[in-house]
């Protein structure tokens, strides 16, 4: 047992001495061990090796995006733009952004003759101490006299139903200037550059993309 115990202590110190290489010109073989400079020798160009994180590969993509969008669209312009948009881009990759255009009204005194009959009728008004405006040239609106503009027609036929109790100012009226109205725009908030090559070639009932205002 202690010749078996000498061996085997033996056997452990030269297995140690040959693993960090003090036996390598003795016995001529060489233990690689944890340690391979051999392979950084065989490297070329380690130092243009880079690793990149994952988050920063997805921002890198992120960069490339930008944000498009096309219209204004009518109601009845929307449904075939996004049709020929689904041919482009990938089903929800944009949104449809639906824009109220509020209307405007005007409470109006006229339309007179000529120049001579809006000027009598100017004067009356005067005397009432009511804000107006006269217009002289030629339109829809020539030759009369606006009462006041509002946003809203509620707003506008209280204002005629004051105003209209004034005698000089009874035959006065609400006209629409313009309609409210709704419209839509197309937009892709982060469309790469292969989606927009391919929206500058699309045709058809898409109007033509651009870049997303700021702000």
């Amino acid at each position: 047992m202690r010749w078996l115990l000498a061996a085997m202590i033996a056997i452990n110190v030269l297995f140690f001495a040959w693993t960090q290489g003090a036996l390598d010109r003795v016995i001529g073989a060489r233990s690689m061990g944890d340690r391979e400079p051999e392979r950084m020798a065989r490297e070329v160009r380690p130092d243009a090796v880079k690793v990149t994180p994952l988050a920063s590969a997805s921002s890198a993509a992120r960069d490339d995006a930008a944000c498009l969008e096309s219209g204004p669209y009518s109601p009845g312009e929307v449904a075939l733009a996004e049709v020929a948009l689904s041919g482009l881009a990938s089903p929800g990759s944009w949104v449809n952004l639906r824009q109220e255009r509020p209307g405007q009204w005007v409470v109006y005194l006229g339309p007179f003759p000529d120049q001579e009959t809006l000027a009598t009728k100017e004067a009356e008004v005067k005397r009432t101490k009511v804000p107006y405006e006269a217009i002289k040239e030629r339109g829809e609106l020539d030759y009369g006299l606006s009462l006041g503009r509002f946003g809203r027609l509620n707003e506008a036929n209280a204002a005629l139903d004051r105003l209209s109790q004034q005698p000089a100012l009874r035959n006065a009226r609400v006209l629409t200037l313009v309609q409210p109205s709704a419209a839509h725009v197309l937009r892709i908030e982060a469309a790469s550059s292969a989606v927009a090559q391919r929206l500058q070639e699309g045709k058809g009932p898409l109007k033509p993309f651009a870049a997303c205002p700021k702000g």
